[in-house]
């Protein structure tokens, strides 16, 4: 059996009055100061980390790393105009510009233009993208999976554990285990019924 825990990235820098002007891409908002502090605060060692490769879910990663990190794009925000903004403009931060850490990037590539909502494109991706981390844990005997990523993916997880969402705060979590079913164990600041 494994647990697979998944978090939403902490308080971005755009939602803070005082530091939004400081957000370099609009499309990979920092954290605040205040988001920062909040995942230094909460956070837990991790062995096996995998993240988005967006800044914010990075930087919220980073206090529980025991090890290297995994940036996977098929968790990155959901890829759509009203989400990302501008689409034609989009790139990922490379190595460099993120905080230095040991980054392992998957080969999977930035996902086209996407629909939002449960069973819209982002959907079946995040699904697609939690199970594949699960199977391959339960194969490897790896019993603990932390996964950082966005609030649309914190839907398609309780939608897999067959329950309904209708909130997601910055930081929150939903823990399940996996054994070839799916078991669900706790939630954190997240609003299911």
């Amino acid at each position: 059996m494994t647990t697979i825990q998944i978090f939403r990235h902490d308080a971005r820098m755009d939602t803070d009055e005082a530091e939004k002007a400081n957000v370099d891409r609009v499309y990979d908002t920092p954290l605040s100061t205040a988001g920062v502090a909040h995942a230094a605060l909460v956070a837990q060692p991790a062995s096996f980390v995998v993240s988005s490769p967006l800044l914010r879910c990075v930087q919220t990663a980073l206090p529980t790393l025991q090890g290297p990190l995994v940036l996977d794009a098929r968790f990155m925000e959901v890829f759509h105009p009203k989400v990302i903004h501008s689409i034609e403009e989009f790139k990922l931060r490379t190595d460099a510009e993120l905080p230095p850490a040991f980054y392992i990037r998957t080969a999977h590539g930035i996902p086209k233009e996407e629909t939002r909502g449960i069973g819209g494109s982002a959907d079946i991706r995040y699904r697609a993208a939690i199970q594949d981390y699960a199977d391959r844990a339960l194969r490897a005997g790896i019993k603990h999976v932390t996964i950082f990523t966005h609030g649309d993916c914190i839907g398609s997880f309780a939608a897999m554990l067959r329950k309904d969402l209708y909130s997601t705060e910055f930081g929150c979590s939903i823990t399940a285990t996996y054994n070839g079913s799916w078991e669900f164990v706790s939630s954190n600041d997240v609003g299911l019924m």
